[in-house]
């Protein structure tokens, strides 16, 4: 009987990261920081805590660093091609792992992930970064950061909602210290080639790293384009921010639930 030959070609299994183990950390020896790694073989140990922020992770790997000096330090997933979770954490006395902060999407919504606290000196920290539920790891960017400049940002929602001829902006704030952030600004929209613009102020928007606002802008504005115009401020022990830029927005009428009259 003529047997036939069967060849199977090696089989490449996807390697586990250098920092796949909770106890064998890539250590971080000065910040600024940046490092690029695919995590695509990396596992959950048994080791691995519960982040707080996300019901599950999977694809962890670990970063550590030892802070030389108090102050704040930032962490964020920002540059990654999958959906991360961002987890911070102590380690007292070798004996389980203690958590400091968490987050899974920043700004709200979004895919990435970015924390900041405030660290101690000689305190080692330690940085878990898992794949979100349904996702299986990726291109993973880490970076992180210590005592960064006091910076503030301002995103305003694309899509204002009319009511009936009044504009209803809303947006969210992004801050480096925690914060108030004061927002003035105006809102133009030409009607029938003539221009609407209607002055607005947000006096204190409360950033704890993070942030949202919205307001009522009255005016007869109508569904189309328009343009916000805003400067922002804030202050952090003496230290001053600023912000400014010019949005253009789509005012649109927002859509009727159903079964609400």
């Amino acid at each position: 009987m003529l047997l036939s030959s069967l060849i199977v070609g090696p089989v490449h299994a996807i390697p586990l990261p250098v920092n796949d183990d909770a106890l064998e950390p890539t250590v971080i020896a000065e910040a600024p920081f940046t490092a690029k790694q695919k995590t695509l073989g990396a596992t959950v140990g048994v080791l691995d805590p519960e982040p707080g922020c996300a019901d599950v992770v999977g694809n962890t790997v670990w970063y550590a660093y030892t802070a030389t000096t108090d102050g704040l330090i930032h962490a964020d997933t920002f540059g990654s091609n999958y959906d991360t979770v961002l987890s911070v954490y102590t380690f007292p006395e070798q004996a389980t792992f203690e958590l400091v902060t968490c987050n899974s999407d920043f700004p709200e919504g979004h895919p990435q992930s970015s924390v900041d606290f405030q660290a101690v000196a000689g305190e080692t920290y330690f940085f878990m970064i898992g794949a979100a539920p349904s996702v299986q790891g990726g291109a993973l960017t880490f970076n992180l950061e210590v005592d960064q400049p006091f910076e503030i940002s301002v995103q305003f929602g694309q899509e204002p909602l009319l009511e009936p001829d009044d504009v209803f902006l809303f947006g969210e704030v992004v801050c480096t210290r925690p914060t108030s952030i004061a927002i003035e600004g105006t809102l133009t929209q030409k009607v029938k080639g003539v221009p609407n613009s209607v002055s607005f102020t947000v006096p204190d928007v409360s950033c704890d790293f993070q942030g949202s606002f919205f307001l009522t802008v009255p005016g007869l504005f109508a569904p189309g384009k328009a343009t916000v115009v805003f400067t922002a401020s804030a202050t952090f022990d003496g230290e001053i921010a600023t912000t400014s830029d010019k949005v253009p927005v789509s005012i649109i009428v927002p859509e009727e639930s159903d079964g609400v009259p």
